[in-house]
């Protein structure tokens, strides 16, 4: 009993002079402001990130390639490109291509010249004396963000605050926005398919804007070039058609893109439209070799006319 009242007594008192309050806090705060940045990472930021990413066309992140080796990729034909090669895929029989290989502005690497530029290491490309400013500047940025980010802390931290409270409403928000990006840029392009079918091919190509316009990512995704260079040819442009199949051929990986729900039927895979894309271009360029040498032939005859 005696022990009972000596123990109660000496929790009255610490509670009473403040050191276990102190002691908590102290102890609680560091929790908070962690839990704080974890979960202001994890919410609205991180969903209208995803979002970005899903409407942005694909393209190489800089120096995402510098540490690759040849051996790390596989040129994919049937989406005439290169692909990256995980290295948990590379035995004999367990070959699973990736991801396509870009270049900073989003074409797809389809040359073996181009692929061996990528992944050509930095020092290679400059003197020795270049190499030695370029390093010592990268350590100097990297010495001076390290600093910006011990001065700056409670900075960040009141940021990750304020990211926290603003994004989880906006959970639901992003959701219902992303909804909304695909289904009409969906619907703009079924509708260009269906005006193309029914010969209005101006009002194709205007939807095909749209919806390329909505979703910028469906010129990596879709066939939607392919289908412009189709209805530039139905309306007698054949120069400007042989750029859209060569955009298709540059850019494109697959017929439609899996964020369409449902997915669409497709009249023919994405190799047979290359096949075609290809055929016609070279058949532009024929006809347009044989335009130049009739016009240069003729008696006081241009090249151009």
């Amino acid at each position: 009993m005696t022990r009972g009242l000596k123990f109660f007594s000496r929790a009255h008192a610490l509670l009473t002079e403040g050191r276990f309050m102190a002691q908590f806090r102290r102890s609680l705060i560091p929790v908070m402001l962690l839990a704080c940045l974890v979960l202001s990472h994890a919410s609205g930021c991180a969903v209208f990130s995803d979002l970005k990413k899903e409407r942005e066309s694909p393209k190489a992140r800089p120096g995402s390639l510098l540490a690759q080796k040849s051996e790390d990729f596989l040129y994919d034909k049937s989406v005439r490109a290169y692909r990256y090669l995980p290295k948990e895929t590379r035995q004999p029989g367990t070959l699973k291509p990736g991801t396509v290989v870009r270049d900073p502005l989003g074409r797809k690497i389809q040359q073996e010249e181009d692929l061996q530029v990528l992944f050509e290491p930095i020092d290679s490309r400059f003197s020795t004396g270049e190499t030695v400013t370029m390093w010592t500047g990268v350590g100097i940025a990297g010495a001076a963000a390290f600093a910006g980010v011990i001065v700056f802390f409670p900075c960040v931290v009141a940021m990750s605050v304020v990211g926290l409270v603003l994004g989880i409403p906006s959970l639901p928000v992003s959701t219902s926005l992303e909804a909304t990006y695909v289904t009409e840029a969906q619907q703009a392009y079924i509708q260009g398919r269906t005006e193309f079918l029914a010969g209005s091919y101006e009002r194709a190509l205007a939807s095909w804007d749209h919806a390329e316009e909505v979703m910028p990512s469906l010129r990596a995704y879709s066939d939607v070039n392919y289908w412009r260079g189709r209805s530039f040819d139905a309306l007698a442009r054949p120069r400007v058609a042989a750029i859209a199949y060569g955009d298709f051929l540059a850019y494109s990986e697959s017929v439609v893109p899996s964020y369409f729900k449902p997915q669409l039927p497709d009249d023919s895979s994405w190799t047979e439209k290359a096949d075609r894309a290809e055929a016609r271009i070279s058949e532009v360029m024929r006809d347009s070799v044989k335009r130049a040498k009739a016009v240069a032939a003729r008696p006081g005859g241009a090249l151009y006319e």
